[in-house]
């Protein structure tokens, strides 16, 4: 008896340079969440980081990039670890929009169509044999030990969601936020005035944070 086993692949891409990342894994290692997302992210980031300003634009699903979590997460990276002067995060208006990773994962799907895929492992393989120019893909295979439970780790610092009324997510076009103030920056739209928001509590950011592990072993 066999079934279909979900293969997962998380990609960003560098507008700088044309290069994009691939992080994989199966259902067997993690999930696919809030968490995981920001893990991978913040694993790139301290790689590939070396730029004063960070501007991210990804698609709104809220259960992976559009949510609390990784505003939070940017927030942190911004006042806490200090990777960045400022962080922008833009929400593209769905179906008016093509972003780079689409044009990605649509050269794997076409790969795909025309290989017979047997194990996990297999995919790495034709994941970075589908683009040559102006880089292969880059292949990060994740293991569950790689991924941190950053919802638990910065939630205690900040207001609670349904605390928030004037931030509401869902029609949100973009946020901001800058190592100069401690409010962040929202527009409903992709121009006219900034209105800054307070997500903080009475909690003091730490110098210092540590994400404890997601997974203590892979998921049955």
């Amino acid at each position: 008896d066999s079934r279909q086993l979900w293969r997962y692949n998380f990609g960003v891409y560098n507008l700088s340079d044309d290069r994009a990342t691939m992080f994989t894994y199966h259902e067997g290692v993690a999930k696919k969440g809030q968490c995981e997302v920001t893990s991978m992210l913040f694993r790139y980031l301290k790689e590939e980081n070396n730029n004063q300003e960070l501007i991210l634009i990804s698609n709104g699903c809220p259960g992976q990039n559009k949510n609390f979590v990784m505003v939070y997460f940017c927030y942190m990276l911004v006042h806490c670890f200090g990777m960045f002067k400022r962080i922008t995060h833009l929400f593209p208006m769905r179906g008016h929009s093509f972003l780079p990773n689409d044009q990605d994962f649509s050269i794997i799907a076409k790969k795909k169509r025309k290989m017979c895929v047997e194990t996990p492992e297999e995919w790495n393989e034709i994941i970075s044999s589908c683009r040559s120019h102006p880089s292969p893909f880059k292949i990060t295979t994740m293991h569950h030990q790689d991924f941190h439970n950053v919802k638990e780790a910065v939630q205690t610092y900040f207001c609670k969601p349904a605390e928030m009324k004037a931030m509401k997510l869902k029609g949100l076009r973009m946020y901001r936020i800058d190592r100069e103030s401690p409010f962040i920056g929202v527009r409903d739209s992709y121009s006219g005035p900034w209105r800054s928001i307070n997500i903080r509590n009475r909690s003091a950011i730490p110098q210092e944070l540590s994400f404890p592990r997601m997974y203590n072993e892979p998921p049955k």
